[in-house]
């Protein structure tokens, strides 16, 4: 259904549901279709993170598109305020550099941590409350992307003082500067936010619209890039894969992968199921083709917190 967004006090009036994950969540398939076929072109890497978020915990996932499989990630993972603060409301890939950014937010402030992808440790938080330079406001983050070499963040809520927008951020000091301000903050609902190398746009799912979002940060153009799928109403993040054509759109309950051809602005008839299991507030996800947990170009394992639970390491995340 709708989510229900409040802008100045987002965590405390959102719908909050809280569910334990299954036993038998371990590994499971991804449905490719009747035929057992998608019709989606996809490249030889198709790794896709996703993450969930109740403002408390949520599920986390590798989809390892191309062989139709996903295996639960960070499923105990540890962070500063303990084990049961595990949620993930964005999250991007720097992945030349094998590294994944997390962003929270939540009655506490909003954070974004960083996790290097064979690193057992798990995340890092690294930003505590990004600060508009311009407002001195803090970022509510939600959407976030990594671009030439930028961290780039959405405030959608504006109840920390800063204005509702696209902002890149200093990842050394936290400080935020915007770079496109909505053009109708009122009437837009963004959620997840996306970069496509192929043609420089940001992309962002509307919750209002129920629509894909292009955002021309040079220009300050937006546009419509797609419709949601008939009958979705609340679509809190997106992704473009590596060959700057599709863009996968993932809802935060069990449904489907959304694969959009953005020159055509139609899905694939033959979607991918989601591994997400339960109803959750938010969902994130990133595109990251060197995150292989065979090896790859990151090097060896990525370590226990890539593993379901029951294989612990020595901060006790599995």
């Amino acid at each position: 259904g709708l989510s229900l967004r409040p802008r100045a006090s987002p965590w405390a009036a959102r719908r909050f549901r809280s569910f334990a994950l299954r036993p038998n969540m371990m590994r499971r398939s991804l449905l490719l279709g009747a035929t057992g076929a998608a019709l989606l072109v996809l490249p030889a890497q198709a790794q896709l993170l996703i993450g969930t978020s109740n403002y408390t915990t949520g599920e986390h996932y590798h989809v390892d598109l191309a062989t139709g499989t996903a295996t639960p990630m960070l499923a105990n993972w540890v962070n500063p305020f303990g084990a049961g603060a595990t949620d993930i409301v964005g999250m991007t890939a720097d992945d030349a550099n094998c590294t994944l950014y997390i962003a929270q937010t939540n009655g506490n402030g909003s954070y974004i941590y960083s996790w290097s992808y064979n690193d057992p440790a798990g995340p890092v938080l690294i930003i505590t409350d990004p600060i508009d330079m311009a407002t001195g406001g803090t970022l509510r983050s939600e959407g976030i992307a990594f671009a030439n070499g930028q961290l780039y963040v959405i405030d959608e809520f504006g109840g920390g003082g800063a204005l509702e927008g696209i902002y890149s951020v200093d990842i050394a000091t936290g400080n935020a500067t915007l770079e496109h301000a909505f053009l109708n903050a009122a009437g837009i609902n963004i959620g997840g936010l996306s970069y496509n190398a192929a043609n420089g746009l940001f992309y962002g799912t509307d919750d209002d619209t129920f629509n894909l979002i292009s955002f021309d940060i040079a220009t300050g153009i937006e546009a419509i890039a797609g419709p949601y799928p008939a009958g979705v109403a609340d679509i809190d993040a997106c992704v473009i894969d590596d060959t700057g054509t599709t863009a996968y759109l993932v809802e935060d309950n069990a449904s489907s992968l959304h694969a959009l051809d953005l020159a055509t602005g139609t899905y694939s008839t033959t979607p991918v199921a989601s591994p997400v299991v339960n109803p959750w507030t938010f969902s994130a996800t990133a595109w990251a083709p060197n995150f292989d947990p065979g090896g790859g170009v990151c090097g060896g394992s990525i370590g226990t917190n890539y593993c379901g639970p029951g294989v612990a390491n020595s901060t006790g995340s599995s």
